[in-house]
């Protein structure tokens, strides 16, 4: 037994890659809840800029750091403008909303507070470019509902992508900041969000 235990060390020392695309391939969920987040406001600081507030019960910045150091590689938050109920990591999200996930974070808490910046865009080519949705399109496709779905997305090296709880965010408040006119947009921020 210790030859053949032998070998398979022996074979495994040889192919390095092999072994790291192995373990890659092998992510596996990170035992972590799934935060609730709660919509606070949504503001337009920009043609086709928002920056969206929200609270979280977990520190949504550490949500997948752990006692090996592992950080995190990417914080969105995406929002489904046309419904589509679908948040995982092999489908794209057509009419969204997305952005980084910034703010205080890193505050004590809960609530942790949040603010993301993006803006209200349609995805083609499969993921392959983006153009933003124009007002008339926007207020057409959300008089259909009520509210859209939001979630954080979070992912590293070592676990599969987290996904949040979704959060609601009223599609009045939406169209509230579409029709709102230029002269009563804020300021872009001199300092980013983080």
């Amino acid at each position: 037994m210790n030859a053949l235990l032998r070998k398979v060390v022996e074979q495994m020392t040889a192919r390095p890659i092999l072994i790291v695309t192995l373990l890659l391939l092998c992510a596996c969920e990170s035992g972590r809840p799934r935060a609730h987040l709660t919509y606070l406001d949504i503001e337009r600081i920009g043609s086709n800029d928002y920056v969206i507030h929200y609270s979280a019960d977990m520190d949504l910045l550490n949500v997948l750091v752990d006692d090996r150091g592992t950080g995190q590689i990417t914080n969105f938050l995406i929002c489904s403008l046309d419904g589509d109920p679908l948040f995982s990591a092999d489908h794209e999200i057509e009419k969204s909303f997305w952005g980084d996930i910034g703010g205080k974070g890193r505050t004590p808490g809960p609530p942790y507070r949040f603010a993301t910046r993006g803006s209200l865009s349609l995805t083609l080519d499969e993921g392959g470019s983006q153009r933003d949705l124009d007002s008339t399109e926007l207020r057409h496709m959300l008089a259909q509902r009520e509210s859209v779905p939001c979630k954080a997305r979070i992912a590293n090296f070592i676990y599969k992508i987290y996904f949040s709880h979704s959060m609601w965010i009223p599609t009045a408040d939406i169209l509230r900041e579409i029709d709102k006119p230029a002269s009563a947009w804020k300021p872009l921020p001199e300092t980013p969000f983080y």
